[in-house]
Parts: C-alpha cells; sequence; structure tokens
C-alpha cells in the first residue's frame, strides 16, 4: 500500500480545507492508497489559541507589516528559525520516520522548508500554494514539485529561483465534487429570476473576519431597511454565532434571506450562487471561480489575500468594494447583464475546478505511480 502525509498549518483554515481537498482527491486517484493529515503546529497550539492569535494579528494589528513581509520575503531569518524550532521541527521529522511515506504534501511553506533541508532519503516533496500568489518564503532546493494558482505565481516563484521544469499551474486544490458540478453546469443566468448572491461573513476561524464585521453590520441594517431589488441572499456565518444572531434580528422574516451558520456544504451553495462576496481568501476564491462565479471582495486584505486582491481585480473576475460599496456592486452585477457576463468569462480564465485531481495525479507520478 502507497502512503502519503499532507501537512498543513492551522493558522486560519485555508491550508487544512486545501489537505482535505488532497487527501479526497488523492484517495480518488491512488486506489488503495493510505492518507494521512498531520498538523505542522501541536494539539497545544491550537488549543491555546496560538494559532487564532498568529492569525488575527496578521490580518488586523500588524495588516501593512505583513504585507510588506510578505511581499518582499523581508522575514527569511525569522522564518528559517521557525523552520529549526524543535517544537515544530521534531515534530515533522518523527511524523515521517514513523509513517515512512511514499509522497508529503505541503499546503505550508513550514513543513516544506523543515522537510527540504533533509539530505537523507527521504519520499518526494511536493508544495502546494494555496492562494493565487506565492509568498517570498517556499525552499527553493529540495522540492521535487511545486503547486500554484496561476501563471502569476508560477512566473514569480522561478524568478526567486525555483527550477521552472518542476512548476505548474494546476490551481488551489479544491475539493473533487467542483471538478463534477463544473463538469455537469448548465449555463443559467440570472436574467427570469432574481440574482443568487452568497455572502460569506465568517468561517471556521474568526481571526480573519473581525476587521470585516463593523461593515457588514452596517450593509446588513442598509439590507434590512431596504430590500435590493431582483436580489436573493444566503448568508453564511460560519462560528460567528454573535453577529449571525445581529442578522438574524435585524433580517427577520424577509424571505429574499436565508441565514446560515457552520455549514459543510459549500459546494453546494456555491453552485447555487451566481455571485460571490466574500474576503479574499485564497481557498473560498478559488472555489468561487472554479465554478465560474463572479467575486465582489468585502476588503483588500493583507499578504496572501492582497495579493489574491490584485490578480482577480486585474483580471477582471473580481471587484472591490466596502460598506455601502456591496450594494452598488451587488446591484450594478444584478442588473447589468453585460458587465455580469464579462465577470464570469474572466472568473472562468482564472478557474481550475480539477485542481485537486492534478495535483494528486502528479503526486502519484512523483510516488513512482502511474500519473
Amino acid at each position: 500500500m502507497k502512503k502519503a502525509i499532507i501537512f498543513y498549518a492551522s493558522i486560519g483554515s485555508g491550508h487544512y480545507t486545501a489537505a482535505l481537498a488532497l487527501q479526497a482527491a488523492l484517495c480518488e486517484f491512488g486506489a488503495g492508497w493510505q492518507v494521512i493529515l498531520k498538523d505542522v503546529f501541536p494539539a497545544r497550539a491550537r488549543e491555546s489559541g496560538l494559532t487564532d492569535l498568529l492569525s488575527a494579528l496578521s490580518t488586523t494589528l500588524l495588516a501593512r507589516p505583513y504585507t510588506w513581509a510578505w511581499h518582499s520575503g523581508s522575514m527569511a531569518a525569522l522564518f528559517q528559525f521557525s523552520a529549526r524550532l524543535s517544537w515544530t521541527r521534531q515534530r515533522v521529522l518523527a511524523i515521517v520516520r514513523r509513517e515512512q511515506p511514499d509522497v508529503i504534501i505541503c499546503t505550508h511553506a513550514l513543513p516544506c522548508a523543515i522537510l527540504a533541508g533533509e539530505r537523507q532519503p527521504r519520499a518526494a516533496l511536493l508544495a502546494v500554494s494555496t492562494d493565487l500568489q506565492v509568498h517570498a518564503y517556499w525552499p527553493r532546493r529540495g522540492v521535487d514539485g511545486y503547486v500554484v494558482g496561476s501563471t502569476a505565481a508560477a512566473q514569480r516563484l522561478a524568478k526567486q529561483g525555483a527550477p521552472t521544469e518542476k512548476i505548474r499551474v494546476l490551481g488551489v486544490p479544491v475539493r473533487p465534487e467542483y471538478a463534477r458540478m463544473a463538469t455537469n453546469r448548465r449555463e443559467d443566468t440570472p436574467q427570469m429570476r432574481p440574482t443568487r448572491v452568497l455572502l460569506i461573513a465568517g468561517g471556521g476561524r474568526n481571526g480573519p473576519y473581525l476587521t470585516l464585521w463593523p461593515g457588514l453590520l452596517r450593509f446588513f441594517q442598509s439590507l434590512a431597511e431596504q430590500p435590493l431589488a431582483s436580489v436573493e441572499w444566503r448568508l453564511v456565518f460560519g462560528s460567528a454565532n454573535w453577529l449571525r444572531a445581529r442578522a438574524e434580528r435585524m433580517l427577520s422574516g424577509r424571505v429574499d434571506v436565508t441565514i446560515l451558520g457552520m455549514t459543510h456544504e459549500m459546494p453546494a451553495h456555491m453552485q447555487w450562487a451566481d455571485l460571490v462576496v466574500t474576503k479574499p481568501g485564497g481557498l473560498t476564491v478559488a472555489e468561487a471561480l472554479a465554478l465560474s462565479k463572479p467575486v465582489v471582495l468585502l476588503k483588500r486584505g493583507a499578504g496572501q489575500e492582497f495579493a489574491n486582491t490584485a490578480i482577480l481585480t486585474a483580471a477582471g473576475a473580481g471587484k472591490l468594494a466596502r460598506g455601502a460599496g456591496v450594494r452598488a456592486q451587488v446591484a450594478r452585477l444584478a442588473h447589468n447583464g453585460e458587465v455580469y457576463a464579462r465577470m464570469r468569462s474572466a472568473a472562468a480564465q482564472l478557474a481550475h475546478p480539477a485542481s485537486s485531481r492534478a495535483i494528486a495525479a502528479w503526486a502519484v507520478a512523483l510516488a513512482g505511480g502511474q500519473s
């Protein structure tokens, strides 16, 4: 039996969601494979709230320095120091020694940097970016393959020194069902029915969403005072229960609004929507693009989210809107079929609905199987 380990980091939720998508795809593609998911951080880091704190700091209090460091690589020394810390390094190496995998997939740069530096015979190592652009901290040597989410990311990674023959633009890994839905999708455009808008106001971890909430409360209030003509809403709050309760009080009795908490049916909600309103997180954006959904971004974001915003808006697949601007952008797309069609076409150009399957096939090939 072949074995794969997928390392992720419990900072935010995207790295873990990508790991789950790859696990599902590898189990489908590599019949008989054993696939193990491991967090680079020990359980005590999650339970103490440390990973949530790191995520919140990078997106709120330290947003500008984080963005600068993410793009410039100026914190390389600190990153390398983190890769040498025994509480992460020894954990990762012990897991690999115990499990003896045929291939290792990393959806975060930290475990990848730890393993790339090992010189003894080891499993094939595959680095998988979970955003449309890459930061400067992926290792340049000791990696057998790099998966990136866009042509711009491939160009940047090559410029940083990664071998071009090892880089493939396969997309951010989304769950395999997106490939099936994209294949079976009907061209259903919002002409004779209300435009369906999926707004994501929270997720499994609330840190990255904190700065959105004041503006969203104002938006919900405006929606309560005056519905948006010919628009139907699904509002997803994840674990932000207090915000969900406020929205329910503001919008109670509204037939045009459905309010949801934590959901495990995001592919179905994405399929239902004509338009997605969200922060520019890599996985959520990739899921929307996989089904050719235009995106309205609730903020520019920091670090990787800043980079995602730049790629989406430059391609014409996304629009940035804050506060009252969300209402205006949704109204424009709901009532202007030509603008909507252009954005939908641009989203399709960036889409990689079969990303996790393609990455799984490459992982199998690297492990000595058949691609």
